[in-house]
């Protein structure tokens, strides 16, 4: 019994382990997955372009029907986004520093964080308005699966 115990508590901690950290977006409660199919009736694909519904998100790589790249300007959506459950706030440096990064300053606020998982590396970048005085106020996020 204490065997059986313990195999069941390991198997649990190793699928724990092996979940990729940067894979879901989130829009006014609906959620997709980087690397997997869109399966959500909300979200559509029309010629490498993300709507969510009929409002423009942002473009998208595809591949073999599956969602394997997404980028996003701030300013063409308007509502929240939330990344992994993390709702996205206007600082570079307090996003990246939530999932673990760190931000280079080069023109503008830039930080890229990789994650190794079972199903390949995933990818999030986030981007400050290089155009603009506020040198932290997110501007963009891209989260990529390779």
């Amino acid at each position: 019994m204490k065997r059986i115990f313990i195999l069941v508590l390991l198997s649990l901690l190793l699928c724990a382990c092996s979940e990729d950290k940067f894979n879901t977006f989130s829009y006014a409660g609906e959620t997709i997955t980087i690397g997997k199919a869109i399966d959500n009736e909300n979200y559509h694909v029309e010629d490498d372009k993300l709507y969510f519904n009929d409002k423009y998100i942002g473009t998208v790589i595809m591949e073999d029907d599956k969602l394997m790249g997404l980028d996003v300007y701030l300013y063409d959506v308007k509502g929240d986004i939330c990344l992994n459950g993390y709702l996205l706030t206007k600082s570079v440096k307090e996003t990246c520093d939530y999932f673990g990064g760190k931000v280079e300053y080069k023109k503008g606020a830039v930080c890229i964080i990789n994650e190794d998982g079972d199903n390949g590396t995933s990818t999030m970048v986030f981007y400050a308005n290089i155009y603009d005085q506020v040198i932290d106020e997110l501007n963009r996020f891209s989260m990529y699966k390779y």
